[in-house]
C-alpha cells in the first residue's frame, strides 16, 4: 500500500512539473511574460488607472487594446479588419453604457419607492 502511494505520488508530482515546465516554454516563445509590458507599465505610470467608474474610457479602453492586440497577433488580423472590430466594439460599448445607465436608474427608483414605502420583510 505504501509503494502504490509514493508511485503515485511521484506520478503525479512529475506531471505537475512536466505541465510547469510546458506552460513556461510556451510562455517564453511568445514573449509573455504576464504583467505588464513594458510599453504598458509606462502608459500606466503615466496615466493611471481611471477610478471614475463613469468614465468608460479608463480600464475598459486598455483592457480592450490589450485584447485587440492579442487578437490582431494570434488571428493574423489585417488592418482593415482591426478597424472594423474596433468600430463595432465601440458602438456595442455605447449601447451597453446607456443600458447600464437605465437599469441602474430603474434600481434607483425602485430603491427609493421601497425605502418611502416602508416595507418590511417578514420571515
Amino acid at each position: 500500500m505504501k509503494r502504490i502511494l509514493v508511485v503515485v505520488l511521484l506520478l503525479s508530482l512529475g506531471l505537475n512539473v512536466g505541465l510547469g515546465v510546458r506552460l513556461w516554454k510556451n510562455r517564453s516563445a511568445r514573449g509573455d511574460r504576464g504583467g505588464w509590458s513594458q510599453k504598458e507599465s509606462r502608459t500606466h505610470a503615466k496615466h493611471g488607472d481611471s477610478g471614475d467608474r463613469k468614465n468608460h474610457s479608463g480600464f475598459l479602453g486598455k483592457m480592450m487594446t490589450r485584447k485587440l492586440d492579442y487578437l490582431t497577433r494570434e488571428l493574423d488580423l489585417d488592418p482593415a479588419q482591426v478597424e472594423l472590430f474596433r468600430k463595432s466594439h465601440q458602438a456595442q460599448m455605447e449601447v451597453l453604457i446607456v443600458q447600464r445607465n437605465l437599469v441602474g436608474e430603474a434600481r434607483r427608483r425602485l430603491r427609493e419607492a421601497a425605502e418611502d414605502s416602508n416595507l418590511t420583510t417578514e420571515d
